[in-house]
This record gives C-alpha cells, structure tokens and sequence, in this order.
C-alpha cells in the first residue's frame, strides 16, 4: 500500500523564480492494478513517478510505504527499497549495449545476490516473446525488442510497483500495442503505474487514470478508499565482485586495444602535465594558438558569459564591449543574434524521425545568426556565400538532416532528393514568416559513419559536430528579419510575485496609467498579505454577506489603503526576473495591467550575444587571446 499525504515539490535556483512541480497531490494506490498518470508537458507526471520511486525527494509532505515514512529511511535503506521493492521501465531503455540479453537482465538479480540459471531465464524470455534470444547482444535488437528486456529486467526482481515513464515513447504503434498488453498481463498481480501522453491507450487499458494540470490532481477516475494492507520487506543491493569483475572483462574484451591505448595515453598525459607544471612552462595562450594552426581553424567566438552556480549563459552584447574589442583588436568582427519569434528560438520546423538513428540521434534547432562581414569565416564552404539578406549558409549536419528527413511546410513536407537540389534555390523555405532559400553548406573534413560512432572518441567528436548546426551564416537577414512579438505574448510573461510565483493570465487596457492595475479578489489575496488579513476578517465578521456586497467591500478598501501587488516580466532574453510594482486601483473578473506597461517590456526579439573573429595571425592572435582571459 503507497498513500501520498500532502505532497508538495518546488524547484530554486538562486537567480530564477521558483518553481512549484507538485501542490497538495494526496493519493493511495492499491496493491495492484494498471494506473495511467496523463497531463500536458510539464505537469508534473515525471516528477510524481520519481518521487513514487525514491528517485527524488518531496519538498514537503510525506509517502508512507506499507506503514513506514519513506522521508524516515537512511539512504541504504531507500537503495533497498529501489532495488527490490520497485522496477523501473523507461522511454530509453537504459539497456547495457556491451552484453548480451542474459547479462542485462540477470543484473537485476545479481543486485538481489540471487543466482538464475539460463533456463529459468529462457522461460521469462518466452512469456515476451523473446525466445531463444537470449545471447544476442542489446545492439542487434529493434526498440520494441529492447523495451521488453527493460520490462524483464524490471520484473525479474519480483518487485511490489513497476513504474513506466513513457515506456512507448520511442516505439511504433506495433511495438508501443505488445508493451501496453505486456504491463497490463502483469498489472493482474502487482501495481503498474505508467505515465504517458497516449491518451487513447490510457482509455484502453487503465483501471485508473489520474490527470494532472500545473502540479495538482484534477482527476481521478478511481480513487483508492480501502486499500490493502501488506507487509514491507527490503532486500538489500549488492553487486557480487565476481559479477562486476565479468563486466569489466567483457568491457575490455569487447575494445581490448582501446582500453590498452587508453591506459597507455593516460599514464603519458599525466607525467607531461606534471613535467609542465613544475617546470612553468605551460601557457593557455600559446596553446591554443598551436592549437589553432594545427587544425587550421582561426574562428573564435567571443560571448560574454554569466556563472551563477552550475548555470551559465550569454550576457546581451552591450556597445561597451564593442569599445573594448576596438581597443585590442583592429580587425573585423561579425555579430553573433539570436533571434525570437514570440517567446520560442527562430527556427526551421524538421520532421522527426519515429526512431532517431546513430548518425541523426537529435533533431538540430538553430540558436545563432551570423552576420557575415569576413567571409574567410566560411572555410570549406560547398555553394556560394549569401548575396542577399533571404539567402543563408548551414552546417552540414543539419543538411543532412533536411535531406534524410525533410522540413515541414504548410501543406506537407519537402525532403530534397540531394545536396544540389538543397542548393538549387528554388525551393523557398520557411524561419517563421521568413522565406529564405540556402546558398551553401558548410562542410568537414573528417567524415562519419554508423561504424565508426562505435568508438567513443569519434562519439564524443561527434557530438560537437552536431552542436554546430545550431548556427547558420546570413548577410542582412538579422536587419530585415520579421519576428512575432505582440501583446498577447508579452503578456505571458508577466507573473505574480510571492512566495509560490503564481501564473496569472492577464489583459490588456489602454486607459490604465502604466503603474495601475485591475486584479481578480483570488489574485488579489495572493499578490497582498495585507488584503488578505483584511479581506478574511470582512469574510468572518459577514460570513453572509453576497457576492455584490462582497466586490463593493473590496472596492472600498481600495480607495481607502493604498494597494499594491509586485509582479515579474520573465525576461526569456537575457534571462532574468525583472520586479515591478503596479497599484490595483480596482477588481475585475480578469486581471488587467495597462497597455503602455505592456509595450514597455514588449521586446523586438532579437539580442546580440557576441561576435566571431576570424583572424590567422600569431601575434595578433596572442594579443586577442591574452586580453580575452580565455
């Protein structure tokens, strides 16, 4: 038996709003059945089914497990209660791809200090249709196929809950049908909560469906009342040594000369550094510089960059930065944008495969615009540099990507058939309400393939390859571009201040002064403490008093105290909270600011974030370098 008393979770950081994930969820589960926990992104589901699996913590409020206050438990005894009371399926799988289909479930056992032959894991592999699979390697499996041996793995350890989080999210229809059919077969015995979007198989296979919305309940099919009760027994985890020495051989087996190479490299990068650093001879600068012309790549970005804790960002470019550039560098700069249309990154809209690939494992989203003013910035440049301010250059990833995939448009799709169509501009494509056609792609020298991604070090290389799509190369675009940034998107970005920072939807007035204000009587309890005393005291003194007797009340005490609330603009540009304080001169049924506060914050969607240099010579580089404290 699980029963949630008053759960409550909020997310601080220190320099942003605080975030309220869950409020007051007050729930009891049965010992078995299939549950579906639904709602919109960002609801809370994921942080309900982690907090149910001790895979993360409420703020307050308590979940007792079979009797015992789990906020009780030492940190050994939540392992033990993770490792045998609870199985885990998840939208990735987490499937050890280095072994085979034996060794990824046995692990499970193993962490129980359990023995279980082969056959007796053939006959679990029987019952999700997996036989005689048992030795292929994770790799050679489809994702459906991988899912099952999640759900085995999980199930395996006899566990009380199987918690699911978007168990087929990666997964076609076919596949996504057996999953649901093999977690309702063993909802018979024990209790299978799952979150997911697919509110149709919600509907087809739920006992109970719970729907959340901004952190609370606001259905429940199924209510629990009388639950159950039942006993709590933990086994404590233990990997065996013998079993984790099996890993680690099977690792080194499987890359036995990398693992050597590596070794060998390690010993000799760390007897060099310590040669460098008792010797004083290393210099960041001069590294980088031979760095830069053995690679022969003399782009540098340059961003003013903002740590608070383990959260950077880029700082808005001010003209101040600009003047010290000039002073330590003559040479040209290009200006690095980005670009907003409301409040989302201007972007291409990509279709997006139903199983990412190894060579596409992410959809890339643009994040910068370069305005070209040195075009030896575009090295190794396939087509021509833009002419015109609805021409742009791409990376070749991205290019790639389109190809393979396609970007949606309003009627369909459009996938070129090859890199000359892509470049043939006549085909227009679409950055919100902007056509723009691509005039070249930006190419590498080092090519890649399924194969040799298998090596890790490529991998890794690999990754920064990817991040470079996110910047395309235009000449004017940045100066010409449209961009959506009206007052009903402004105005979603006003939020009460206070203790929970409260999302309020909010109007517009013209005839308001900037710093006046009409709020709902709910609003206004929340955004004053001191209308709230007063307000409750009305209530207690006139506990019949109607709801006209009651607006007029309000009304009155706003002509008499001088009434303030204390809102934020969530300044999604330059990424901070910025207070203001508007005077609420009146009630309505929605809450209204005035039309010139909104326009004062409306921004134009565009932030300049740095600039790249493109510059080749040694000394001039040492300078840059140097006075840059890179």
């Amino acid at each position: 038996m699980i029963v949630l008393k008053e759960i409550e979770k909020i997310y601080q950081t220190k320099n942003s709003p605080q975030v309220v994930a869950l409020k007051n969820i007050n729930l009891t589960f049965e010992s078995k059945g299939m549950v579906f926990i639904t709602g919109k992104s960002g609801c809370g589901k994921s942080t309900l089914l982690n907090i149910i699996g001790a895979l993360d913590s409420c703020t307050s409020g308590s979940m007792i497990i079979e009797n015992k206050n789990i906020n009780e438990f030492t940190e050994k005894e939540l392992d033990n209660y993770r490792n045998s009371y609870v199985g885990f399926v998840f939208q990735e799988f987490h499937v050890l791809n280095a072994y085979n289909v034996y060794d990824n479930i046995r692990l499970a056992k193993e962490l129980q200090q359990e023995k279980i032959s082969e056959k007796e894991l053939d006959a679990y592999l029987e019952k999700v249709s997996l036989t005689n699979l048992g030795k292929r390697k994770m790799n050679e499996l489809s994702g459906g196929q991988k899912q099952r041996i999640a759900i085995l793995r999980a199930l395996i350890k006899n566990p009380r809950i199987i918690l699911a989080d978007e168990p087929t999210g990666n997964l076609d229809k076919i596949n996504s049908k057996q999953i649901f059919e093999i977690l309702k077969e063993i909802s018979q015995e024990k209790l299978v909560i799952i979150v997911t979007h697919d509110l149709e198989a919600a509907q087809k296979y739920a006992d109970r469906i719970i729907e959340l919305k901004d952190g609370e309940i606001i259905n429940d099919t199924k209510p629990t009342l009388n639950p159950e009760k039942t006993t709590l027994t933990l086994k404590e985890s233990y990997l065996p040594f013998l079993f984790a020495l099996k890993l680690a051989w099977n690792n080194l087996k499987r890359y036995p000369k990398k693992c050597i190479l590596t070794i060998i490299l390690f010993f000799i990068s760390l007897l060099c550094c310590i040669l460098l650093i008792n010797s004083s001879l290393f210099n960041s600068t001069s590294l980088a510089i031979k760095l830069m012309n053995l690679n022969e790549n003399y782009n540098i970005e340059v961003h003013k960059i903002n740590y608070v804790q383990n959260t950077k960002w880029k700082e808005e470019w001010q003209s101040e930065e600009d003047q010290y550039l000039k002073n330590i560098y003559s040479g040209t700069t290009n200006p690095i944008y980005e670009l907003y249309d409301f409040t989302t990154p201007l972007t291409f809209y990509l279709n997006t495969p139903q199983e990412p690939s190894k060579l596409f494992p992410t959809t890339p989203n643009i994040t910068s615009y370069v305005e070209i003013k040195d075009p030896k910035i575009l090295t190794n440049l396939s087509g021509s540099i833009p002419t015109s301010s609805n021409e742009i250059v791409i990376h070749e990833y991205l290019a790639n990507y389109i190809i393979n995939y396609g970007i949606k448009e309003k009627n369909g799709s459009w996938i070129p058939q090859n890199e000359e169509e892509l470049l043939s501009k006549t085909h227009p494509i679409y950055l919100g309400d902007n056509e723009v056609y691509i005039s070249g792609i930006l190419k590498e020298e080092t090519s890649y393939t399924e194969e040799s991604l298998e090596d890790e070090t490529t991998y890794a290389a690999y990754q920064n390859y990817i991040q470079k799509a996110s910047t395309v190369y235009v000449k004017g675009f940045t100066n010409e571009v449209k961009l959506n940034q009206t007052k009903e998107s402004t105005l979603n970005q006003f939020t009460l201040a206070g203790d929970h920072q409260q999302k309020l939807s909010f109007t517009a007035l013209d005839t308001l002064q900037e710093n006046e204000s009409l709020l709902t009587i709910d609003a206004l309890i929340l955004g004053n403490s001191k209308f709230k005393e007063a307000y409750e005291e009305y209530l207690n003194a006139n506990p019949l008093s109607t709801e006209e007797e009651t607006k007029l009340w309000v009304n009155n005490y706003l002509k008499q105290y001088q009434t303030e609330c204390n809102l934020f603009f969530q300044d999604f540009l330059n990424y901070q909270n910025i207070p203001i304080t508007v005077k609420i001169i009146g009630i309505a049924d929605e809450n209204i600011l005035s039309s010139s506060l909104v326009e004062k914050y409306m921004t134009t969607g565009k932030r300049k974030t740095g600039v790249l240099i493109h510059e080749e010579n040694s000394h001039t580089l040492k300078k840059l370098l140097s006075n840059l404290n890179f």
